[in-house]
């Protein structure tokens, strides 16, 4: 129930804030609203009574609204008088109808009256509706199967045929304990959606058409989802940005979420089990490659709500800002991974097609270097570039700048970002004295740079001088077909690099550690290219930070 509570002052929160668009909202015709078919309840819970104080056997299911219905019942739950002005009513009422059928289809309760009184009297110890609010998903304790107020009582009906009983000694006393065959006989279960409300003097009622059939006991279709391990990243789609208009201070970024099945399927695991679950949306903007922030989003404790989503921020955002967008999961096991990157005003790099998403994340980190920027990414890297590269994985990583060594042990450059490189232990010379800048730099070697950056990182009293006295801790893949090309030096790196997805092989389980001879080279055979740096890097930021 609490988790329920805070699901609707959350909801409430978001509608009163910010402007969600429904159907309903945007034709203010409440009667061309279409009542869905919902899913068939096949999530509850079967408690036997001869375990429970009471001696009941109930059964508790877990409805997922569907949202365009969740939102309705949310927005008149929110201000009931402002939305019968809209509508132009003076009454409303939208619920969630329950029948039962007894081993099969022929025996179920509905009847005419259900149709047009929704508070009916009926089944078991109640009345076979729930009034819906603004959950997406609630916990209907739904009826008990048994009671044990004397055999004759009416609330055995509609079930009575497959409630047994037997005699519990108490010592000084005995007890009828009654109990719902479920080995054989089966309840039969469906629900439907009604709408009640007064327009212009006339009652109208509504409803829906009944769910597919869920049943309990035998033929049982009970879905009992598997205890999650850990949470699939969102999906994110049509984002907009709008810019601080007049007087206003925050922009506000809308998008659409899309909730993964395994998402859902832990909620409801957490709901059957009455453990606390999914609770937080974390979202972030990037603006102008500015870095990552975090921002404000409407209802972020109910975070599986799919379609319309909407963050604030107080970043300095005008129509021409390049903004990007990812949000993620939150909850007992700890968050998701990241949602795909959403961009507006993007720039186009110089890049290939199948680059350019992932090119956008490496701006969003701050990891394309100045010496890059409006560059051919699709040319070979070289080792001043990379050296450039590494620093920023490095101020990324550590989340301090880089400084450049003193003194300046190269002939051949003075840039101060190879200097830097040098210094944090990530690249060295080509001899003593010199560095050779415009080389170009092969893959085993890009591999080996930003390791270093990561021990570096990562383990207090690296040097490049001492790096054989450190070992990374990882799980070693198979090896690639052409293991035997890489480099000795470079095996760690590469296999590490491997273990972490943040460098792949190029087909053929190969490597392709450097550009060996001409013929390999159409094979995959070839220098690391800038946006392949590039990409490595993002992912290093990513996957290791």
């Amino acid at each position: 129930m609490k988790k329920l509570l805070a699901f609707l002052l959350s909801l409430i929160l978001l509608l009163s804030v910010f402007s969600v668009m429904t159907f309903a909202a945007e034709e203010n015709d409440i009667s061309k609203f279409e009542l869905p078919a919902p899913k068939a309840p096949n999530y509850f819970v079967y408690t036997d009574g001869d375990a429970t104080e009471g001696h009941h056997d109930h059964l508790r299911m877990i409805m997922v609204a569907d949202p365009e219905v969740a939102l309705l019942a949310a927005e008149y739950d929110r201000d009931s008088d402002a939305f019968r002005e809209k509508y132009g009513l003076w009454s409303f009422e939208i619920c969630i109808q329950y029948d039962v059928s007894l081993d099969g289809e022929d025996n179920w309760q509905h009847n005419e009256e259900w149709d047009t009184n929704w508070y009916t009297d009926g089944i078991g110890n109640g009345y076979p509706y729930v009034s819906l609010r603004s959950e997406l998903m609630e916990s209907f304790e739904f009826f008990w199967l048994t009671y044990y107020e004397g055999e004759d009582g009416s609330v055995f009906e509609p079930y009575k045929p497959a409630i047994t009983t037997y005699v519990y000694h108490h010592g000084d006393w005995d007890e009828n304990i009654y109990s719902f065959d479920v080995e054989n006989h089966s309840l039969y279960i469906r629900c439907r959606y009604y709408m009640e409300y007064y327009s212009n003097d006339e009652q109208i009622i509504r409803t829906g058409e009944w769910s597919d059939i869920a049943v309990i006991g035998k033929g049982s279709t009970q879905r009992v989802p598997a205890e999650p391990k850990s949470y699939a990243a969102p999906v994110i789609s049509e984002m907009k940005v709008v810019p601080p208009e007049g007087t206003q201070t925050e922009a506000h970024v809308y998008f659409e979420l899309d909730t993964p099945d395994s998402v859902w399927d832990a909620e409801i695991y957490y709901a059957m089990h009455d453990e606390w679950g999914l609770d937080e949306l974390d979202a972030q903007i990037n603006v102008n490659g500015g870095g990552w922030q975090d921002v404000y989003v409407g209802n972020a404790h109910w975070p599986l709500y799919e379609g319309d989503r909407v963050t604030s921020t107080t970043a300095a955002i005008t129509e021409k800002s390049h903004v990007q967008l990812r949000v993620r999961y939150g909850g007992p096991l700890g968050y998701s991974d990241w949602s795909n990157v959403l961009s507006v005003n993007a720039p186009d790099f110089d890049a290939s097609s199948w680059a350019q998403s992932e090119l956008q994340q490496a701006e969003a980190l701050g990891l394309i270097p100045e010496i890059l920027d409006g560059a051919d990414l699709t040319a070979d890297i070289t080792r001043a570039e990379f050296a450039a590269v590494s620093v920023k994985v490095y101020e990324a990583l550590s989340g301090t700048p880089a400084l450049p060594a003193v003194a300046n042990p190269f002939t051949d450059t003075a840039d101060p970002e190879i200097l830097k490189a040098y210094n944090i232990g990530a690249v060295n010379g080509t001899s003593a004295t010199t560095y050779s800048p415009n080389d170009l730099l092969n893959r085993e070697q890009a591999a080996a740079m930003l390791t270093r950056v990561f021990k570096r990182v990562t383990l207090p009293g690296w040097t490049l001088a001492t790096d054989a006295n450190f070992k990374l801790d990882y799980t070693k893949p198979a090896l690639f077909a052409d293991d035997a090309d890489i480099s000795d030096w470079a095996k760690e790196s590469v296999y590490f690099m491997a273990a972490n997805n943040i460098i792949n092989g190029v087909g053929n389980n190969k490597f392709a550690p450097k550009n060996i001879t001409t013929e390999e080279q159409a094979q995959g055979y070839a220098n690391a290219t800038r946006e392949q740096a590039l990409i490595i890097a993002m992912r290093m930021v990513e996957n290791l930070k």
